[in-house]
């Protein structure tokens, strides 16, 4: 369990990293990049948040499942808007 939140773990980081790498290549004008890394990162902050609070909210064991399909959505909608963002640009 633990390695593989592990593996998980390093997966989004590179994830990250490849989101952060491809805004700051392609946003134009570059004086523009502050602001929109900064929605970017409030954005991550504002989901960071309300999984917490999802979390706190369904506490109970039994309720796990659906705090992992939530996870797994966002995961795939995600990925979905990347890959079709990227499709687009090219």
């Amino acid at each position: 369990l633990v390695g593989g939140v592990g593996v998980s773990r390093l997966g989004l980081w590179g994830f990250d990293l490849s989101v952060s790498q491809l805004l700051q290549e392609r946003i134009d004008p570059p004086t523009a990049r502050g602001s929109v890394l900064g929605v970017q990162k409030s954005l991550e902050a504002m989901w960071g948040t309300l999984a917490a609070f999802t979390s706190v909210m369904l506490p109970a064991p039994w309720q796990f499942q659906y705090l992992a399909f939530g996870s797994w959505m966002a995961v795939c909608s995600a990925a979905l808007l990347h890959t079709s963002t990227l499709a687009r640009k090219q």
